[in-house]
């Protein structure tokens, strides 16, 4: 059985029809835009293959608490069995209703605000459910700025440099990488730092501004419950750092950071939830984190399998370190 007939079955729908494929950043999972009967719009979206099947569940279970208590994420439909998702050929969908309206631009200052605003709203509102210690920042977008994680980083960048044979030339820049990180981490208190639940992938990309101009943060497979002032980062180095002129367009890093759009999301951030005096000491550590982990995401070194690296991988770790430097210049805590 095809699986447009199978999602028929299982959810009852009728004269169920493909409008368009929209095929996800990784190009591994299928993504389906559909319409039922009553011509409403649905989304077909496979469970990102990054997950385990424990992580997708349970983040499945948290996405549909939050719309259950009125936060705006999109609504998870339920099969005929109530099941949150569907299983076919042994992968994971789960069906959601589609959210009509644009992306946030990251090159409009606006924008940036309001995805500052979303940030503090989504983990104000979010502070009902319970800390699960089960569900965890999947391991492929670990960004919640822990020791670990930053090891697990450097560990990667060592592990592509062995792969390449290029571990002696890389030596120096990745040491310069390691002391400015050991530097930075003398100043972030972690026992002081708020947690909240946060979206794990926050940027323009994955927000829709609705017909209602009502702001809908989209693709949760990175729910978890971690360091605020790590989420806040990551949507800043996002839109600071990289080039990005469209969402299924390839990211580019920058010659150097925006802090214009840094202040921006800094400023709707604080319009809702102000940040707490550690997390100003430690917005330079966070920063950094993000940075390197978005390069190591954006390069796929995560699965980096070959003995080749990717374009002007040098290059990119130069303007690296030059951003670290700009990082602890321009947002190092001040009395």
């Amino acid at each position: 059985m095809d699986l447009i007939n199978y999602i028929q079955i299982t959810y009852k729908f009728k004269d169920l029809q493909v409008v368009n494929s929209l095929e996800s950043e990784d190009r591994q999972n299928i993504r389906l835009l559909m319409l039922d009967s009553d011509k409403k719009l649905l989304f077909l979206k496979e469970k990102a293959f990054y997950l385990t099947q424990k992580d997708y569940l349970k983040n499945l279970q948290i996405q549909t608490k939050l719309n259950q208590k009125g936060m705006l994420v999109p609504k998870v439909l339920t099969t005929k069995n109530e099941s949150m998702h569907l299983t076919w050929n042994g992968r994971s969908f789960i069906v959601q209703e589609w959210i009509t309206g644009k992306m946030l631009n990251p090159y409009n200052l606006s924008d940036l605000i309001d995805l500052g605003k979303l940030i503090a709203e989504f983990q104000k509102n979010a502070s009902f459910i319970l800390y699960d210690e089960d569900i965890q920042q999947p391991y492929k977008h670990s960004s919640d700025g822990s020791i670990r994680s930053l090891n697990r980083m450097f560990e990667i960048l060592h592990n592509v440099a062995l792969m390449t044979n290029q571990e002696y030339g890389m030596y120096d820049t990745f040491k310069k990488i390691k002391v400015w990180f050991q530097e930075q981490q003398l100043l972030v208190n972690f026992d002081k730092l708020l947690s909240s639940w946060v979206h794990g992938d926050i940027h323009s990309y994955n927000v829709i501004k609705d017909t209602t101009s009502k702001l809908i943060p989209i693709d949760l497979d990175d729910l978890h419950y971690g360091y605020s002032i790590a989420d806040l980062s990551w949507a800043c180095i996002i839109s600071s750092a990289w080039d990005w002129t469209f969402v299924s367009k390839q990211l580019y890093l920058k010659k150097s950071l925006c802090r214009e759009s840094i202040s921006q999301i800094i400023e709707g951030y604080e319009n809702n939830k102000n940040l707490s005096l550690d997390e100003m000491k430690s917005l330079p550590y966070f920063l950094g984190f993000a940075l390197i982990n978005s390069f190591i995401n954006v390069n796929s070194l995560f699965y980096c399998k070959h003995s080749t690296l990717p374009t002007n991988f040098n290059n990119q770790l130069d303007k690296i370190i030059s951003m670290l430097l700009d990082i602890e210049r321009t947002y190092k805590y001040k009395k």
